[in-house]
């Protein structure tokens, strides 16, 4: 009876594994749930991948991630799959401003390099910094010209003449149409001190109007100025072509008792040894506070800085005597009175022979 047990089992053995064999080897295998195995048999099926470059998903369609990185084909800064930002350089060949590839801002729209008005990044706008090197009453970069005039100017620094009617080319840097007092000494510093007006002037609009910052390199505020020899009220007064336009430091600075004082004329010519007759004034005010001008009697008379033995009478009058050929800057000063220098300029020429 066991041995009979013992066959029966082998013979229902064979005829399961004969059932199992017969099945696996008579169906298609399907994958319905895409889970990368037949639904029958188990067999493994699909390969897990991503190739379609589109979703970062295995193309088999199982759902699952099967990233093969991020892909950017179109340029764009933009992962052709996911849309997430893809790692470039961002380059701005067409010169707008914009990156090629992101649309990233690039570039700043400036013109510093004072050649044409447009911008130095290169995209051919105007990106205008304004006229540059006016000063000749021209600009640099457009060839805009300027009005201009020709203005003697004067500055004396605490008593010291450090200009004496230099003829300064006066540029209309505001474009009214006009020169006025500021840019009569903007142009007498750019021409004349070191390092030019950005260095020893400046002036500013307060409650007076536009008034003087710094002069000459001082910025005590003690400052004074005239054209021809009439006091001013702002640094915007007009002036006029070949004007004589005379700005000072104030010596003293605690009462402001510096006196204004000026010649009949400003310049001439004369021969050697020839002779001229100067009357020395000084601006005033009567009593009702109106401008006058008194004579300055007892000045000592200088040449070139030198005192002379010349002194000016009761009525500020006084006649010299010119010996070298030259220039010769005439000018004055007197004990107990603090005078702002005056001036003139004489030309002494050679006699002619006979």
């Amino acid at each position: 009876m066991k041995k009979f047990l013992n066959v029966l089992m082998v013979i229902v053995l064979t005829l399961c594994l004969c059932f199992v064999l017969a099945a696996c080897g008579n169906h298609d295998c399907v994958d319905a749930d895409k889970n990368h195995k037949c639904d029958t048999c188990e067999k493994a099926m699909g390969t897990h991948a991503d190739g379609d470059d589109n979703d970062h998903l295995c193309d088999y369609g199982c759902g699952q991630v099967a990233d093969d990185g991020c892909y950017d084909t179109v340029v764009d800064g933009k992962c052709d799959e996911c849309n997430a930002d893809f790692a470039h350089t961002c380059k701005d060949d067409g010169k707008d401003h914009k990156c090629d590839i992101c649309d990233k801002d690039m570039g700043e729209h400036t013109d510093g390099d004072d050649n044409d008005h447009l911008c130095d990044y290169g995209c051919g706008q105007v990106a205008d910094d304004g006229c540059h090197g006016i000063m000749d009453g021209v600009c640099d970069e457009c060839a805009k010209t300027f009005v201009t005039k020709d203005v003697f100017v004067t500055i004396a620094n605490k008593g010291t003449l450090v200009m004496t009617q230099e003829k300064i080319l006066a540029v209309d840097k505001n474009e009214d149409t006009k020169i006025d007092i500021d840019e009569v000494l903007f142009a007498a510093h750019e021409a004349k001190y070191e390092g030019g007006a950005a260095a020893g002037y400046a002036s500013y609009t307060g409650d007076y109007g536009l008034s003087l910052g710094t002069l000459w390199g001082d910025n005590s505020g003690s400052f004074g100025y005239y054209v021809n020899n009439a006091s001013a009220w702002s640094l915007a007064d007009e002036v006029s072509a070949n004007a004589y336009v005379y700005a000072f430091v104030y010596t003293d600075t605690t009462t402001w008792s510096d006196s204004y004082s000026f010649f009949n004329i400003n310049a001439t010519s004369v021969t050697k040894n020839g002779e001229i007759e100067l009357v020395l004034n000084g601006a005033g005010y009567d009593a009702d506070w109106t401008p006058i001008t008194v004579p300055v009697a007892g000045a000592t008379i200088t040449i070139n800085g030198v005192e002379t033995d010349y002194v000016t009478d009761a009525e500020g009058k006084v006649t010299i005597k010119l010996e070298t050929v030259g220039d010769a800057v005439i000018s004055a000063t007197k004990d107990g009175v603090v005078l702002v220098p005056p001036v003139c300029v004489v030309t002494v020429e050679a006699a002619q022979a006979n």
